[in-house]
């Protein structure tokens, strides 16, 4: 007999010597307990049971109703240049609400001009936006480098944003939680495949340069 023939055989005469009782063909699948039979329903650990079944149900029901409605990603403001020009970004600025750029999130574009390049933002430093230190956080100036740089090449070609190539940040001064940076980015040159930027950031409430970057990017 071949070697592999012989689990075969084994499991069939074991099933032929134990045939499956009654009680074991009428026996039902754990997870059907309102299907249970009438004297397990008058145990008294039954109805703890189905209680704690109906709540994980009503959970992962809650989070499947949750995770189907949960709002997309809203329009970002790159896209929303493309379809409506660079004086969109006027005004408050617009995250997704899902992406990183939510830490930008009370931004204020105040100036744009398209002939000069440039772009003048407002950002309130909150706790949320600050450091252990109750300063402005480095990443937060990085990422406001990396916004206001972008849409001052938007303000001349609002159909190139471009990709990040190179990014520097120098740091000069403290910005504390309760302040405001006035940001302002401008567009130093730009070429057929290549867009450069600065951008400074200065304290309102002293008029310091607190940081300053170069955005290189490419169209």
């Amino acid at each position: 007999m071949p070697a592999f023939a012989r689990p075969v055989r084994f499991r069939q005469r074991i099933s032929a010597l134990c045939p499956p009782s009654g009680h074991a063909r009428r026996r039902r699948p754990p997870w059907r307990l309102e299907q249970a039979a009438p004297r397990d329903r008058a145990r008294p650990w039954y109805p703890r049971i189905m209680a704690a079944v109906r709540g994980s149900v009503s959970r992962v029901a809650a989070v499947a109703r949750h995770l189907s409605t949960k709002a997309a990603p809203a329009e970002s403001f790159i896209d929303r240049v493309k379809r409506l020009g660079a004086n969109a970004m006027l005004g408050s600025f617009v995250s997704t609400g899902v992406r990183f750029d939510r830490v930008l999130e009370g931004l204020e574009v105040t100036r744009i001009d398209s002939e000069a390049g440039e772009v003048e933002c407002l950002f309130p430093v909150t706790d949320a936006s600050s450091n252990a230190y109750g300063t402005l956080h480095g990443g937060c100036v990085t990422t406001l480098v990396d916004v206001v740089g972008t849409m001052a090449l938007l303000s001349q070609d609002p159909l190139r944003a471009g990709v990040s190539v190179e990014l520097s940040t120098s740091f000069t001064a403290a910005a504390k939680a309760g302040d405001s940076v006035r940001c302002v980015g401008r567009v130093t040159k730009m070429g057929r495949k290549l867009g450069f930027t600065q951008v400074d950031l200065y304290r309102v409430s002293d008029g310091a340069l607190a940081a300053s970057g170069r955005h290189t990017k490419a169209l």
